[in-house]
């Protein structure tokens, strides 16, 4: 049977801290899969987690290696850490009490090791942990816990700190139900209702700011010709790989089912708007190519309008006339 961990003495600081930083359900940030990226690397893991706890689950603001978003509380590691500073380590997690019915060791993934370090809100709450999970029995080095402390100080900065892009900032300050509708649930990015919103106000910002802007729209071809779970991959990878290769003032979100769109802010040039896109696009291919060797190709294209600092045109427009630009839809080849 699975032991829950035991609430905080501090819960209802510890939850109202939580809540004041407005991260949970936000869409997934570069600046968060760089530190989970780095966890994997360092600690050479399959899995890494920055997972934030509320009252009733767990939810991860950035996971690599697993595609899931969040569970329950009552199957958490992390709620276990929550009571002390100290790393909490699980060198077997099959031989412990707490957790070898635990539906995540018994079942996929198969947790075995787990090293988590709290991560501390600005008034010292622990809000969550940074953790590095393994399949198999781990007794990690000093030197290990000392990189993942090293980065869980970095997780927590980036938790308390506003993102880049002033409207993703301000979209980040709504309630939590009005914000889940803003993030798609495939990919983690902006949904089209909250890319349409963020471009609204970053168009309407930038034009008093005097300020070049780009919009752009990247489209999958021959998505539709793949198996459905390894669609919904495909998706994954697209959007982190526009995030990783944009800037963290840029933003990208998922227009369409296989479509997304790209805010480039500030843009002095349509050369550099297009530059960056073609980046872009060539690392998104490369990236597909990989994960898609034995199969029809999917391949990316994407279509750049620029607005010129002086420009007043609206972000409805830009996005058609980023469409126009767009190359038609690669032909299939006919039956046999």
């Amino acid at each position: 049977m699975t032991v829950p961990a035991q609430l905080t003495s501090d819960e209802p600081i510890r939850l109202d801290s939580l809540r004041q930083l407005n991260v949970i359900d936000t869409p997934i940030e570069e600046r968060f899969e760089r530190i989970t990226r780095l966890v994997r690397k360092l600690l050479g893991v399959p899995i890494a987690a920055i997972s934030l706890v509320e009252s009733d689950r767990q939810w991860f603001k950035s996971i690599a290696g697993l595609d899931i978003c969040e569970t329950s509380r009552d199957v958490s590691f992390c709620a276990h850490g929550l009571h002390s500073d100290n790393p909490l380590i699980i060198p077997d997690a099959r031989e412990d009490p707490r957790f070898c019915a635990n539906p995540l060791v018994t079942d996929d993934p198969g947790i075995v090791f787990y090293a988590g370090i709290p991560l501390h809100a600005p008034g010292q709450a622990r809000i969550g942990m940074l953790c590095a999970i393994d399949t198999v029995p781990r007794t990690p080095e000093l030197a290990d816990l000392e990189t993942l402390r090293d980065l869980a100080k970095m997780a927590a900065r980036e938790i308390a700190t506003p993102p880049a892009a002033p409207a993703a900032a301000e979209a980040r300050s709504l309630y939590v139900h009005e914000r889940r509708s803003l993030v798609d649930p495939t990919t983690r990015l902006w949904s089209p209702g909250g890319i349409a919103m963020i471009a609204q106000a970053t168009f309407e910002e930038a034009s008093n700011r005097l300020a070049g802007r780009a919009i752009v729209r990247i489209r999958l071809d021959g998505l539709g010709s793949i198996a459905h779970g390894a669609h919904e991959s495909v998706l994954r990878s697209t959007g982190r790989t526009l995030l990783s290769t944009l800037r963290e003032t840029d933003i990208v979100g998922r227009l369409g089912e296989n479509e997304f769109l790209a805010l480039i802010t500030p843009s002095d040039t349509e050369a550099f708007a297009s530059g960056v896109m073609s980046l872009a696009v060539e690392r998104v291919n490369a990236s597909l190519a990989t994960e898609l060797p034995d199969t029809q190709p999917v391949r990316a294209c994407a279509g750049v309008y620029h607005c010129d600092p002086v420009s007043s045109m609206g972000f409805v427009e830009a996005m058609a006339r980023a469409d126009r630009k767009m190359p038609p839809p690669a032909a299939r080849p006919a039956a046999a």
